[in-house]
């Protein structure tokens, strides 16, 4: 399967990225996160996942990867 580019200018990834000032470790799992989820086959039986430690900042990388995957038109579903 052949990577997909990602556009990181959209709207919601820009403003939310420059809002929350993610330094380049957080954009870069951000956008690590993104490809990934786009080069793998994603189902009910084999979901994508975010894990992490307690405090890690799971829930702003998510939100991150969210408006991400919007700009790249993915079907989201959240459980």
């Amino acid at each position: 399967m052949q990577t997909k580019a990602i556009d990181t200018t959209g709207y919601f990834y820009s403003g939310l990225s420059t809002k929350n000032r993610y330094d380049e470790k957080t954009k870069q799992c951000i956008e690590n996160t993104v490809i990934d989820l786009l080069d793998k086959e994603t189902s009910l039986n084999r979901p994508g996942m975010l894990l992490g430690k307690i405090q890690s900042g799971k829930t702003r990388t998510f939100i991150g990867i969210t408006a991400l995957a919007l700009i790249m038109d993915m079907m989201l579903r959240l459980f």
